[in-house]
């Protein structure tokens, strides 16, 4: 999901920010093209309406939220942080990291779905819904696999 950005020196454009995904970073579009890559990891170069060129830096936030950008040294907010209890809420699977290592990747990972579910244009009751079915319905799942094979090997 894209979300467009207000930028005071390109205002004849405009600018969206693709948050960053598993498998890809965060991109840069300016009028739907992908904007042009600069020298260093996360930068972007823009063409300005007047001609001049301005440098955005992508900042990475938690949870593969939507990140901030940083142009010419001033930060842009890309969306509103989410409420401090829907990070609470969609924190719950950090029980996860009693499950060792792939607990904990998973919990990563369900965190990461949980942010981008509240960020999503569902409803209200839909997110809570289908937030509340991950943080609760994948760690039972895990756990019962988890020690389901634990004591069948036990038995074996």
């Amino acid at each position: 999901m894209r979300h467009v950005v207000q930028i005071d020196r390109l205002r004849q454009h405009k600018v969206e920010v693709e948050p960053p995904t598993l498998f890809r970073p965060a991109g840069v579009f300016v009028d739907g093209s992908p904007a042009d890559k600069g020298k260093r990891r996360g930068q972007f170069v823009l063409r300005c309406d007047d001609g001049d060129e301005a440098f955005v830096m992508v900042k990475p936030s938690l949870f593969y939220d939507a990140p901030q950008l940083q142009v010419d040294g001033t930060t842009i907010q890309v969306v509103e942080p989410l409420p401090w209890y829907q990070y609470l809420v969609s924190s719950i699977p950090i029980v996860l990291t009693f499950g060792g290592l792939l607990g904990l990747a998973i919990a990563f990972l369900l965190i990461g779905a949980n942010v981008r579910v509240f960020r999503s244009q569902l409803s209200q009751p839909q997110k809570y819904l289908i937030v509340t079915g991950l943080s609760v319905g994948v760690p039972v799942l895990y756990f019962l696999i988890f020690f389901g094979v634990a004591i069948l090997a036990d038995q074996g």
